[in-house]
């Protein structure tokens, strides 16, 4: 592979040749001087003279040596190994170089971050070598379709940095980026397999208030803008996406002083038998009311939460919740021990020791561990390492139940229904919604219902909000149902009221 290297770069290592012939002259002189000096000499003097010239030559060769070591050490701390393309480091520090220059002599300095498509599923299919041979024939390909002075990057996994110093002014970041679209648009062909491949790309353009960390998360974020329009998107960071930035991190920074300012709350939607209306259960929801921001998404929060590590103190702060009070209602006669309660769990939550704390938890609080049931989607099903379903094992060999929430939401797979180890199937509200008047989701609900009850599986109908639909849903055969049809998320004091008004009901 053809790597291009800087200029100074290329400086050093000429010098470095340089340094080695003048190396050879040395020692080939000394050679011919102990040749022509040593027979005149007497003889006492000829083995000295030989070892001074020897070691001379040794000295010599051991400083060339380890000034070429060193030149090995500076390029491999600014390099990455795999592409011999700049690492991080060296990013920022050529960076920091171009917006200097800019602010000096004008002209343009702007970013691209590019992240390929579908390179999980080449490590997932053909394994991780082939997609490091991806990576490392696609570094020359970067290098030659970058403008000249750019400085091509990868910042790690599948993630590429172009740094563009232009003082002209004169290149068009949108040129520049389909120039690099089309380049990773040419098939690839590794050792196994001819690779299709493309990148999503995202551009930001520096002003006089940016440095490294700005630069690189701009265009982060304009990258993950060009995603969601589609793959092999491009998208320029804008004015609205500097206000989402700031509110992004607004957001982050009061994320983690949230829990300990009490702002999250948990609300609990009740889960109903269709056949009886009885209320078997809750789903816990996690809210968050900030005193400035006001009430947060969860949409918007838990990605947040996510990327910055605060979803395992948060998510273990709803579960420890949710125990308490279904303790409470149980001391205060409100439900029986056949009552359970849902919490949503996060991908990002499936690691180290999540089954040990859980069960913590339920110690603590004396419920038995069929009583709680976590929620995965099936996204996160689909994503689930080693390490993710030795956890989820784990969490089934304890007791504790596992739902497949949102079932027909994404790329929907009846293999989840017995190659993970769930003992509930939640269908989505977009199927449920819509069975009234349309036939052919009304088939497919039929049709996970009658397979999962088959398998032993619980079924819970979301989102049903009609009297028909609870209609359907009985001549169907589906045991369970949530909606607004029974009600939607309440505060802790409202589920309360609604459960013992339930239970009275039943007892009427």
């Amino acid at each position: 592979m053809q790597v291009v290297f800087p200029k100074e770069e290329c400086e050093e290592q000429r010098g470095n040749v340089i340094r080695l012939l003048v190396v050879l002259c040395v020692v080939s002189v000394g050679g011919v001087v102990v040749l022509l000096v040593a027979p005149h000499t007497e003889r006492g003097w000829q083995l000295p003279t030989t070892v001074l010239v020897a070691l001379n030559s040794l000295v010599a060769l051991a400083a060339f040596d380890m000034r070429g070591r060193n030149a090995a050490m500076s390029h491999a701390a600014t390099h990455d190994h795999l592409t011999g393309l700049a690492n991080r480091a060296l990013l920022a520090q050529r960076c920091s170089e171009a917006l200097l220059r800019r602010r000096a002599d004008g002209g343009q300095v702007f970013m691209m971050l590019a992240d390929l498509n579908r390179f999980k599923l080449l490590n997932d299919t053909h394994g991780h070598l082939a997609g490091d041979e991806l990576l490392r024939k696609l570094a020359p390909r970067m290098t030659a379709h970058a403008p000249a002075g750019s400085t091509v990057a990868r910042l790690g996994g599948d993630e590429f940095a172009i740094l563009v110093d232009d003082p002209t002014g004169a290149l068009d970041q949108m040129q520049v980026a389909q120039e690099l679209a089309a380049a990773w648009a040419e098939p690839i062909q590794l050792t196994r397999v001819l690779i299709h491949t493309s990148a999503s790309l995202g551009i930001t353009v520096a002003t006089d208030d940016d440095d490294h960390t700005s630069l690189l998360r701009n265009a982060d974020a304009a990258m993950y803008r060009a995603k969601g329009e589609g793959r092999g998107g491009i998208s320029v960071y804008d004015e609205a996406q500097r206000a989402e930035v700031a509110r992004h991190m607004d957001l982050e920074q009061a994320l983690f002083e949230a829990l300990g300012a009490n702002q999250f709350a948990v609300a609990y939607q009740p889960v109903v038998g269709v056949r009886d209306e009885r209320v078997h259960g809750v789903e816990a929801l996690l809210r968050w009311e900030h005193p400035q921001l006001g009430i947060v998404s969860p949409g918007e929060f838990i990605p947040l939460a996510e990327e910055s590590g605060a979803i395992d103190k948060i998510g273990l702060w709803v579960i420890d919740q949710a125990l308490r009070q279904l303790v409470e209602w149980r001391v205060n006669g409100v439900v029986d021990r056949s009552f359970t309660v849902d919490v949503n769990l996060s991908g990002a939550q499936l690691h180290g020791d999540l089954a040990h704390r859980v069960s913590g938890l339920l110690t603590k609080h004396g419920v038995e561990p069929g009583a709680l049931t976590l929620e995965l989607t099936e996204s996160v099903l689909m994503r689930v390492g080693e390490e993710a379903s030795t956890v989820l094992h784990e969490l089934n060999e304890l007791g504790v139940q596992l739902a497949l929430d949102d079932f027909g939401s994404g790329h929907s797979s009846l293999s989840y229904l017995y190659q993970a180890p769930v003992q509930t199937v939640k269908i989505d509200q977009s199927f449920v919604g819509g069975m009234s008047s349309d036939t052919t989701r009304r088939s497919i609900v039929g049709a996970v219902v009658g397979l999962a009850v088959e398998l032993g599986l619980m079924v819970i109908a979301e989102g049903v909000e009609t009297d028909e639909q609870i209609d359907l849903l009985r001549e169907m055969g589906c045991p369970r149902a949530q909606g607004f049809k029974f009600g939607g998320p309440m505060p802790t004091g409202a589920m309360t009221v609604y459960l013992v008004r339930a239970q009275h009901r039943l007892h009427r």
